[in-house]
């Protein structure tokens, strides 16, 4: 099964392999997955990511390793150059429940908080 770019999805999927060989955080290993599966689906390598981008291609390498934590900032560059929208990159909260587990994937919901 694969998601609108084509992405797989499920747990028989390179997520599994990728992700126990990745970052100690389990959450930006399954950002680094994402990234690196966009950067290959538009067909750029690191270096010429990096150059359009304008960001050091060490970074692009932490970032599909799972080292660094990109913010919006970063995401929304990234993902211009790579001819996606910024939510593409992240993992969806399916994704998060099946390789993470329901209690990190709990973790991850936002808090509703009551205004005064």
């Amino acid at each position: 099964m694969a998601d609108q770019w084509g992405w797989p999805i499920n747990r028989s999927s390179a997520y599994t392999a990728v992700v126990k060989r990745l970052s100690p955080d389990p959450f930006l290993a399954l950002i680094a997955c994402r990234f690196k599966m966009a950067r290959e689906l538009a067909n750029i390598s690191q270096v010429e990511l990096a150059t359009t981008a304008k960001v050091p291609q060490s970074h692009i390498s932490d970032l599909e390793n799972g080292y660094a934590n990109p913010s919006l900032r970063m995401l929304v560059r990234l993902a211009e150059v790579l001819g996606c929208n910024p939510g593409d990159l992240l993992p969806t909260s399916a994704q998060v429940r099946t390789k993470l587990g329901a209690d990190y994937a709990d973790k991850l919901k936002p808090t509703r908080y009551a205004v005064a």
